[in-house]
């Protein structure tokens, strides 16, 4: 289990709490106990391949509520022919930022876009914000403008990568629809 306290981003994928099988209930509960004491309303993502769910489901027993959330997701693999990440990152100015929140799926934060884990590159009119998490997997958050081309050299950088719900452009990397949860603390 991975746990990562989001005080100025509360959203970013894959970055707050993996829970494996619920072989050990006491760490993952004594997990939520301090996810909860954050205080806010917490926003949690599993990656594709955990999707055990139910211990945020039991704790409303303690007078704590997680909402669920599934969402489907463009998962790629591509374990050979890396190709080194694009030298096109660019600093995150308000306009950029403003720029790409439009895009975000309704529900996510824009703030998501000022994590750590996610960088802004840009070519030309495109316009892509890029995350990494702790594995190295990449993830396409939000684009704006011609962006195929430039996502296409992102996803060579790394081994794996979520491209979300996009179109069908990405079919041609072969991706796997997954289903990914997640949860929200609404009281």
């Amino acid at each position: 289990m991975v746990a990562r306290e989001f005080s100025d981003t509360p959203c970013a994928p894959y970055q707050g709490l993996l829970l494996s099988a619920r072989s050990k209930p006491a760490h993952t509960h004594a997990l939520l106990d301090w996810v909860e004491g954050i205080g806010g309303m917490p926003v949690v993502w599993n990656a594709p391949s955990l999707i055990d769910i139910r211990p945020f489901l039991e704790r409303a027993d303690r007078g704590v509520v997680w909402k669920e959330h599934i969402r489907y997701t463009y998962f790629v693999n591509r374990p050979s022919c890396l190709i080194a990440p694009t030298e096109l990152g660019v600093e995150k100015t308000n306009e950029r930022i403003q720029r790409l929140a439009g895009s975000l799926a309704p529900g996510n934060v824009s703030r998501v876009l000022l994590a750590d884990c996610v960088s802004l590159y840009e070519d030309g009119d495109a316009l892509v914000a890029w995350g990494v998490d702790a594995q190295g997997r990449g993830y396409l958050v939000a684009y704006d403008g011609p962006y195929v081309p430039l996502a296409k050299r992102l996803i060579k950088s790394v081994e794996s990568c979520d491209l979300g719900g996009t179109p069908g452009w990405a079919k041609e990397f072969g991706p796997k629809l997954r289903t990914s949860y997640g949860c929200v603390r609404v009281v």
